[in-house]
């Protein structure tokens, strides 16, 4: 069987809705806006690391993402650690075999798993892209991600991480020229705040949202309020709009 026949239709809408909104992704906050949107519908994950190599003898760069509130600066360094972290052995196997590296609950040894527990990221995708140079190029880890060991998830992660590396490489020489720069955000819109991003654009009110989610209509309010901050926004209508430029509202949420 191709590996194409694991995508049915719906998938293959989506993959060309990660790919438009990839082309708003300007600076490091778009980006982030669209790892968390656009992407999350194929590639679900809350913390994702981008480690790039420029060739033999260059300085490699690296920097992390997430939605999570307890991956934190220290949680990345140990995850990096030249000696102990696990990003060089992850890279080293994938370079003998370049195919994506799954360390997923139940599918790991119980010293990789508490290993990743202690880094805070839980089940873990780990792929890269070969460079033209040797030892140049990405790779690239998802943590905490729900997607589960089998053949589409395999060929998703094959199908994406190429279109991550492109962005994130425009990104950071767009950011490098000055042109678009602007700083991540410390506190990005969260995955709730997509959720409710939702629901506003479907017309739903205070109340209406806090009843299907189960939350107070202060709570809702409270979160209304940062996503109108963290979108630059004046009025729900607005940040509905910009929220659609970068690629976060693309699909409704589960009724």
């Amino acid at each position: 069987m191709a590996d194409s026949a694991f995508l049915d239709d719906d998938c293959r809408d989506r993959i060309m809705l990660i790919l438009e909104a990839a082309a708003f992704a300007r600076n490091s906050a778009g980006f982030f806006l669209w790892t968390q949107g656009a992407l999350q519908t194929l590639l679900p994950h809350e913390i994702l690391i981008c480690c790039m190599r420029a060739g033999p003898g260059r300085p490699g760069f690296q920097r992390w993402f997430s939605s999570s509130r307890y991956y934190k600066q220290e949680h990345f360094e140990a995850t990096t650690d030249l000696k102990t972290g696990i990003v060089e052995p992850l890279l080293r196997e994938w370079k003998g075999d370049p195919r994506p590296r799954l360390l997923l609950v139940g599918r790991m040894s119980a010293e990789e798993e508490g290993q990743l527990e202690r880094l805070e990221l839980r089940n873990l995708i780990a792929h890269g892209v070969r460079g033209w140079e040797p030892d140049s190029g990405g790779f690239f880890l998802f943590g905490r991600t729900t997607l589960d060991d089998s053949p589409r998830t395999r060929f998703l992660v094959e199908l994406l991480v190429p279109q991550i590396h492109v962005t994130f490489s425009r990104v950071l020489a767009e950011e490098s020229w000055g042109e678009d720069a602007a700083p991540l955000q410390e506190t990005p819109v969260t995955p709730r705040e997509v959720e409710i991003l939702h629901w506003i654009k479907e017309g739903k009110r205070t109340g209406d949202i806090a009843q299907h989610l189960g939350l107070s209509p202060f709570t809702v309010r409270n979160h209304v309020k940062n996503i109108l901050r963290k979108l630059d926004s004046r009025s729900r209508s607005q940040a509905v709009a910009r929220a659609i430029s970068l690629g976060i509202l693309l699909h409704s949420p589960q009724h």
